[in-house]
């Protein structure tokens, strides 16, 4: 019998042809990547570009920096040159690439230098990548160079290296995702006799460059990295060619890393130090977050939402849970995505809450890991106050109101216990001040209740307890009374306030939920393209108190207005439109809160089905989106855009049907008639 192990997926095989199928419709990127600058990159694309021109090319340079350096402006000469585009900044003139300039010419090859540049204000998008990215979908071909330095998963080990902190980084996919990568090298010694022969920077700079970035030692591990990063590249190339190919490799392919995070500075570090171990060994990698009681400052959630920004900038698919126990938390959710590496920072602070747990989190983590691997990553940040690097008090996010609230209300009900002491007895009103401690706990946070329980155990001690009005006690049981007192009090109070914090974010997560269900139940009884527009209009403004404006393409694919309801409906200037068709056509939200034009004051986001792009939304947001409402927002966004994609397939469908059965009336009247005509026609002949 025939051995079919080896025969293709046919899942595989369709998903493979539809990859190449968008593949040929994109421009090809070409990389020359270097080690850091003075290696020549400019000058190679320059020489390549002159060798495709020989052979027949349409190709031109959309922005070159030649630095001054005769031998690169020599190669300039007779490559066409778009003009740049100049940008007034702060009462100054700025010239950027001209991006529409070079889509309108259309060629077939342009050249981009400094991947990694930050675009001036004002400019349609903030970092040049994002031109590049426009320019490939318009089906352009891409020559442009890149340093290793500019890499955001290798910013960091460049600053450790050379004590430079690089600002213009570009997400790591970007490279990963380039269809030909060459790499532009010089040994250490040549590359510093061209600084010093002025051939890099002028004199001056170059003695400054020497003695600062360009040390021998910097060079040499800038250019290991640069070519282990060329030679990974190579290897998961050669490793994806035989998966495509169905090659039998000695090797097993499935390590899928885990790596956790939280609001701290250093998960910055983890995120890229994990993002490095995943390229060289080859894994898929997810981020975590697990949201615990734990109410973030201002301060906190901005380096939160950072720290998830950055994951997502370098390809990592993350996730945030909800659970009191971290450790648990991570180990169950790695153990339910056959994850087989967790990694995680060393914790340098120790909270309150750690220190009344059995063992720290590491040993737990380790502990409980079972056959998953950790990795645990340590910092070499130095904090300024050294009691904050061994021990932080919990956070305590209640206001002074708050405070003030639960005092008074302590010190009148010691009032009222204080007039019935000698009917009740002392002990019964350390019952009646315990309960009221567990009342409060429903209604405020831990900060007033450890508060609240520290005032009623000194107020217990000063007023009831014998000697009255000294805080001295005689009885021995009075004093276990007092510890036991205070003791329950405080952990009652907190655990209290827990139970009710995790109800407010279990009953917020199942709002949400019942939303999306209201949502989609509505639609799914809904018909017409107007009507689901109502209720798309409807469930935002009821869930994100936002007004939208909702424009969904015509028959011409271009975008039209949906009047839902003209006396509130937005209305957008002919700059915001222009937004709006970008989004379309790039299927890539814009606008406010975004790296693409931010200037304007709406966020444009796109309606995307399964297959097309139906239109595009533009809301008007006060604030910035938390990661959860985010998430909420684009389950909203999908529905929504699922229905109006069933919609217009269902008009498609009508329309296909009036056409076939209007085909077959023509066909049945063209028989009737020839047929009436064939006799006289035959009785003639």
């Amino acid at each position: 019998m025939e051995n079919t192990d080896n025969r293709p997926d046919p899942d595989e095989l369709l998903a493979s042809l539809r990859d190449e199928e968008e593949k040929s419709k994109r421009g090809k990127l070409k990389i020359f990547f270097g080690m850091c600058a003075g290696v020549g990159k400019t000058y190679t694309m320059l020489k390549t570009a002159r060798s495709e021109k020989i052979k027949g090319t349409d190709i031109l340079i959309g922005y070159i920096e030649t630095h001054n350096r005769k031998e690169t402006e020599e190669l300039v000469e007779g490559i066409e040159l778009i003009p740049r585009k100049i940008i007034k900044y702060n009462n100054s003139q700025v010239q950027e690439m001209d991006l529409d300039a070079i889509i309108a010419r259309k060629p077939e090859t342009v050249l981009v230098d400094e991947l990694a540049h930050t675009n001036a204000p004002g400019s349609r998008h903030a970092k040049r990548f994002q031109d590049v990215l426009e320019i490939l979908e318009n089906g352009i071909n891409v020559y442009t160079t890149l340093n290793v330095q500019h890499l955001e998963s290798r910013s960091d080990t460049v600053a450790q290296i050379t004590g430079i902190i690089v600002r213009e980084t570009l997400p790591d996919e970007i490279f990963e995702n380039a269809d030909e990568v060459e790499l532009v090298d010089l040994t250490t010694g040549e590359l510093l006799q061209r600084l010093s022969e002025g051939k890099v920077y002028s004199a001056e700079r170059s003695r400054e460059a020497i003695d600062n970035f360009f040390r021998k030692g910097n060079i040499t591990a800038l250019r290991e990295m640069a070519l282990r990063i060329v030679a990974d590249r190579v290897d998961k190339q050669l490793h994806d060619y035989m998966q495509h190919k169905r090659i039998r490799g000695p090797w097993k392919s499935g390590m899928h890393l885990l790596v956790a995070i939280d609001y701290s500075p250093n998960s910055t570090r983890l995120l890229r130090w994990a993002k490095n171990l995943s390229y060289s060994m080859g894994a898929v990698i997810q981020g975590l977050y697990v949201e615990t009681l734990h109410k973030l400052t201002p301060r906190e959630r901005a380096q939160l939402d950072k720290n998830i920004k950055l994951a997502k900038q370098l390809g990592i698919k993350f996730r945030i849970i909800t659970n009191i126990d971290i450790v648990k938390a991570i180990v169950e959710f790695a153990q339910k995505e056959n994850v087989t590496h967790i990694i995680v920072g060393k914790p340098r602070i120790r909270t309150l809450q750690s220190m009344l747990r059995l063992g720290n989190f590491v040993n737990r983590l380790i502990r409980y890991s079972g056959n998953i691997d950790v990795y645990i990553l340590g910092s070499d940040s130095r904090s300024k106050d050294k009691f904050r690097e061994k021990v932080s008090i919990p956070s305590f996010t209640s206001n002074l109101r708050q405070y003030l609230i639960v005092s008074l209300i302590i010190a009148l009900s010691t009032v009222g216990f204080y007039l019935v002491k000698d009917i009740a007895g002392y002990q019964v009103v350390s019952f009646g001040l315990l309960f009221l401690v567990s009342i409060l706990a429903i209604f405020y946070g831990t900060g007033p209740i450890l508060l609240a329980a520290t005032l009623s155990a000194l107020i217990w001690d000063f007023l009831f307890i014998p000697p009255q009005f000294t805080l001295h006690i005689e009885q021995p049981e009075d004093m276990l009374m007092l510890v036991m007192f205070f003791t329950i009090a405080l952990l009652n109070g907190i655990l209290t306030s827990r139970v009710r914090h995790q109800e407010k974010k279990i009953r917020v997560r199942e709002e949400r939920t019942n939303a999306l269900y209201q949502l989609t139940r509505d639609l799914s009884t809904t018909s017409g393209i107007l009507e689901v527009s109502k209720i798309a209009d409807r469930y935002i403004k009821k869930y994100f108190n936002l007004d939208c404006s909702i424009m969904l393409k015509n028959d011409s694919n271009l975008l039209e207005n949906q009047n839902i309801h003209d006396d509130t409906i937005i209305r957008l200037s002919e700059n915001e439109l222009s937004i709006a068709a970008w989004v379309y056509r790039h299927s890539t939200k814009a606008g406010k809160y975004t790296d693409t034009l931010p200037s304007t004051g709406y966020t444009f986001y796109p309606l995307t089905g399964s297959n097309e792009n139906m239109g595009v939304i533009a809301v008007q947001h006060m604030q910035i989106l938390t990661q959860g409402e985010e998430q909420f927002w684009e389950a909203f966004i999908s529905q929504i855009s699922g229905k109006y994609e069933r919609e217009y397939l269902r008009n498609a469908s009508k329309k296909a049907y009036i056409l076939n059965e209007s085909d077959k009336h023509y066909k049945t009247l063209f028989n009737s008639i020839s047929h009436e005509f064939r006799i006289p026609v035959s009785t003639i002949l």
